[in-house]
């Protein structure tokens, strides 16, 4: 199963602050906010913005929703992808992990809800 672009994601090292700044210069929408992140909906473009706290990806990338998280991390390997962190629920409701594209760009493959 190949999964879905879903967004953009910025890993913020100062959630807050950082989350105010996007705020502060588009016409974003929260769409869902919570400990973790904060999705940011363009009113325009439809387009979605994810702020991560704490996230293991230094630089900005894409995200990518799967429904079948296990087969999607199988077949980004067969590609020559590699996984630099993995995390998730504790009942695997919700999964993601940190990948970089065989140029070493980074990427979120995320699946469930929290």
């Amino acid at each position: 199963m190949k999964p879905s672009f879903a967004d953009t994601m910025i890993g913020a090292k100062d959630y807050k602050s950082l989350l105010k700044f996007y705020q502060e210069l588009g016409d974003f929408e929260v769409t869902e906010s919570n400990s973790l992140y904060t999705l940011l909906k363009d009113r325009g473009t439809g387009q979605i913005l994810c702020i991560c706290d704490g996230s293991p990806m230094e630089t900005t990338g894409p995200g990518w929703q799967t429904k079948d998280f296990e087969a999607s991390l199988q077949h980004l390997d067969s590609l020559g992808a590699k996984l630099i962190h993995q995390g998730g629920n504790a009942d695997k409701s919700f999964q993601y992990a940190c990948i970089a594209d065989p140029e070493g760009n980074p990427l979120l493959l995320w699946a469930g809800q929290h």
